[in-house]
Parts: structure tokens; sequence; C-alpha cells
């Protein structure tokens, strides 16, 4: 998890919840703070996983060479030049 996002995270809901309003408004709950904190983990989750998934899913593309849709052959993401020399394998 992002330190630096969690950092300003908390600093934003401390702003908010040390801001002196007027006293007919009522102020922030300790409830509302934690579903924000709970909505910004969420939201991380969600970016580390989406990342993680288009990652994995590139590296596959680039470890399969295959013919792609336009009839265009990938670039393979290693080669291996194999001989055999007919004693062994």
């Amino acid at each position: 998890k992002s330190m630096e996002i969690e950092h300003s995270v908390n600093d934003m809901l401390g702003t908010i919840v040390a801001f002196e309003l007027h006293p007919s408004i009522r102020g922030v709950s300790e409830s509302e703070v934690i579903k924000v904190k709970a909505h910004y983990n969420w939201s991380m989750y969600q970016a580390l996983l989406n990342a993680t998934k288009r990652s994995l899913q590139i590296l596959k593309e680039r470890v399969n060479a295959r013919m792609d849709p336009d009839g265009n052959w990938n670039a393979p993401f290693f080669e291996v030049d194999l001989q055999l020399d007919g004693v062994g394998v």
C-alpha cells in the first residue's frame, strides 16, 4: 500500500475534522471517517489488482508467440535454439 496516499488521506481527514463549524452544523462522525478510509483502501486494492492483471496479461502475450487477429506474428519474448547430437537427449 502506498504510504504517501495513506498519509494524504489521513491529513485530509484531519483537516476536515479539525475545521471549525457553526454550532448549528453537525460535525463529522467517526463512522464517516472510517467509511472514507475504507473507500480509499478499496480503491487502492482495485488499482493494484487491475495493474497486476494487466501486467500478467501483457507478459502472457509476450511469452506466447502466436498470430494476432490481424494475421501478424507477435515477436516472442525469448527464443530457444536447440540442437540434438544424435547420441543423447
